[in-house]
């Protein structure tokens, strides 16, 4: 049932925004992981919508909404001083619809709040507590869903490494402009539907479930390869990142409708594993590779193919030791394509296709050798 809702929201959600469904996926992940999102982009990407959206999905969710700027002030984020127990010599703040009292939270341009307000983000977001008088006392917080116009600058770093997931969002391509033009003359439905909303049971629920999912030998292998290949380009996620990833790759399991996370679920940590956005790239296209083995194994034969034969014509004008060396080559692509279709049996129809073109090529090639 909690599972059946959650995707109806999630469809709610994706039908109401343009081009935004991977950022929908991963607000959808934190709230599963219990884990935090930042949204970073341009202004007028729809970053404030999403957030919105997400924050309001959860029926029976305390909810808080603040847009931060350099002269904002602890009271506005953590409650106003107590008058009355500051007569009494207690340091309280009422903290009733504020940060401290929420279950999620969507703060703007968190990136500029000052040093006052800094400190008690920091304990707040990563341990669900916060500084009351004397004592430290848990506040109710699931997600914080934070948006920020740039990446913060040098000494942020700390609060930038509390949110586990974090995305680029940015302007629309000519393609989905098109379909935003036509939605935006009847337009954007900015609320979701009462009946679709999810429960705080329905979350609890979701959670519990999600710590569940079994997670595959073949992915810890996987992850390894990761952690390695990513350490070989100078990216170093701490141990505490990594931790956060399972968490991260369970709840990615969980809303896809899986029952065990394997390789196919690391393309959430796409998102979760970069610091520098000159990271993204690198990390992008590591952990495409690994979790979709397949893919990224035919399209590299597919490339070599198209590096060692350029075309007829200029096959035609090699000579018989470089056509026997390009036949040589096409046979071991050959035995590549083969033995990639014994580990993949369930795409074995997109491996013929381009064995078929290595046969016809290697045909080609044969039949140049012999007429030269």
């Amino acid at each position: 049932m909690s599972f059946d809702k959650l995707q109806t929201v999630r469809v709610a959600l994706k039908s109401s925004l343009v081009d935004r469904d991977e950022a929908v996926d991963m607000f959808l992940c934190a709230l599963i992981a219990k884990e935090h999102v930042l949204l970073l982009g341009p202004p007028g990407t729809a970053k404030s919508m999403l957030s919105t959206l997400g924050c309001s999905s959860i029926k029976g969710f305390t909810s808080f909404k603040y847009l931060v700027s350099k002269f904002t002030t602890p009271d506005e984020i953590f409650g106003p001083l107590s008058i009355s127990k500051l007569q009494e010599d207690q340091y309280l703040r009422i903290i009733d619809g504020k940060l401290p009292d929420c279950n999620i939270a969507f703060i703007d341009e968190i990136f500029k709040a000052n040093s006052a307000i800094l400190n008690n983000l920091l304990t707040i977001i990563e341990e669900r507590q916060f500084d009351h008088g004397n004592k430290r006392i848990d506040v109710p917080l699931n997600t914080v869903v934070a948006a920020s116009n740039e990446m913060p600058e040098k000494g942020l770093e700390a609060l930038f490494d509390r949110f586990c997931f974090r995305l680029f969002i940015d302007r629309l391509d000519d393609d989905h402009f098109a379909e935003f033009m036509t939605r935006a003359v009847d337009g954007f439905n900015n609320e979701l539907p009462v009946s679709d909303l999810l429960t705080q049971k329905d979350v609890k629920t979701m959670q519990d479930a999600a710590a569940k999912i079994k997670i595959s030998e073949e992915l810890i292998s996987e992850v390894k390869s990761l952690r390695h290949q990513l350490s070989m380009k100078g990216i170093i996620p701490s141990d505490r990142k990594w931790g956060k990833a399972l968490k991260c790759l369970r709840a990615y399991a969980y809303l896809l409708g899986d029952d065990t996370a394997t390789p196919k679920h690391m393309e959430c940590l796409i998102n979760v594993l970069w610091d520098h956005q000159e990271q993204i790239p690198i990390v992008t296209t590591i952990v495409g590779r690994l979790a979709d083995r397949f893919t990224a194994e035919l399209r590299d034969i597919s490339d070599v193919i198209s590096s060692i034969y350029p075309g007829d014509d200029e096959v035609k004008r090699l000579n018989k030791d470089d056509l026997q060396e390009l036949g040589s080559k096409l046979l071991q692509l050959r035995t590549r394509l083969e033995n990639l279709g014994k580990d993949y049996p369930g795409n074995v129809d997109q491996v013929d296709k381009v064995l078929t073109r290595v046969a016809n090529l290697m045909k080609k090639a044969t039949d140049y050798m012999f007429s030269s």
